[in-house]
C-alpha cells in the first residue's frame, strides 16, 4: 500500500528537508492520476476481453483504443495481451488506492499531518497489519471507521486544491 508521502508537505519538509513548491506536487498528482486513469482503462478492457459474449475480432485496435483516449496519447496495439495482468488485478490496483486515502485520512485524523514521525502511528499500522491478509480490504475499511471501500475520498484527494 502507497501512502503518497511524495505529496505531503509535512513528509517532504521532516524526511527530505525540501520545501516542494506547488508545481512539484500537482507534477506528482499528475503522475497518480495518470496511472489510476491508465489502470481504469485496462480495467474496462479486461472486462470486455474477458466477457463471455465478446467478440474477438480487433483486440489490438478496441485495447489501443481504450488506453489511447484515457491518457490522451497513441498506444502501440501490440501490448493488447501483455499488459494484462492476471485475474482483473487492475481492479485490486483500484481498491487498493480507495483504501490507502481511507487509511491515510485516519492516520492524519488520529496523529496528525506529520503522522509518520509518531511512534503512536506505527504501532497502529503494525496493529492493523499484523494480521496479514486476513481481512478484506472492505473489512479493513470499516476497521477505519468507513462503512466499506469509498471512491469519494479518493476522488477528493485528486481534486482538492494544492495546498503548502
Amino acid at each position: 500500500m502507497r501512502l503518497h508521502l511524495v505529496r505531503s508537505p509535512a513528509w517532504l519538509r521532516q524526511a527530505l528537508g525540501v520545501i516542494a513548491d506547488d508545481s512539484y506536487r500537482r507534477l506528482a498528482r499528475l503522475f497518480q492520476i495518470h496511472f489510476l486513469r491508465r489502470i481504469g482503462a485496462r480495467l474496462a478492457y479486461e472486462l470486455e476481453l474477458h466477457a463471455l459474449d465478446a467478440p474477438t475480432d480487433d483486440l489490438p485496435g478496441r485495447y489501443a483504443e481504450r488506453l489511447g483516449q484515457a491518457l490522451k496519447v497513441r498506444i502501440s496495439p501490440e501490448e493488447y495481451l501483455s499488459d494484462i495482468d492476471d485475474g482483473l488485478y487492475s481492479a485490486c490496483y483500484l481498491r487498493a488506492w480507495m483504501l490507502e486515502v481511507q487509511l491515510r485520512l485516519k492516520l492524519i485524523e488520529e496523529f496528525g499531518e506529520a503522522w509518520f514521525t509518531r511512534p503512536e502511528a506505527g504501532d497502529f499500522l503494525r496493529g492493523l497489519w499484523s494480521h496479514g491478509q486476513e481481512f478484506t480490504a472492505d473489512e479493513l475499511a470499516q476497521q477505519l471507521g468507513y462503512p466499506g471501500l469509498q471512491v469519494e475520498p479518493l476522488i477528493a484527494d485528486l481534486t482538492s486544491p494544492v495546498e503548502a
